[in-house]
């Protein structure tokens, strides 16, 4: 955890709406992150966890919703926690399983 809540440049919210899913998770993780991952694994971390499009649905003239319900599963949970278990696979036989 930061000793101290990152701030982004302000250009951030102007370039995100160019950039693709995983690139933004990347922006937006990377000053949360310094120091436990290099720039270049925060960066294949994410674009193996967002390997599907996340679309934006216009709800009103300048309002849109993230479909962050939309995704292998079809479920916010399962997408974003299936590979927290991954890091440790292998380490012994039960790693990754359930009980």
């Amino acid at each position: 955890m930061p000793e101290e809540v990152p701030r982004y440049p302000a250009d951030l919210l102007h370039r995100a709406r160019d950039l693709a899913y995983p690139d933004l998770a990347v922006e937006v993780l990377a000053p949360y992150t310094e120091g436990v991952f290099s720039r270049s694994a925060l960066e294949e971390i994410c674009r193996d966890a967002y390997d599907f499009d996340v679309p934006l649905e216009r709800v009103r003239a300048s309002r849109h919703l993230m479909r962050l319900d939309r995704g292998p599963t079809a479920s916010f949970k399962t997408s974003r926690l299936g590979s927290w278990g991954e890091p440790s696979a292998g380490s012994s036989p039960s790693a990754g399983r359930i009980s």
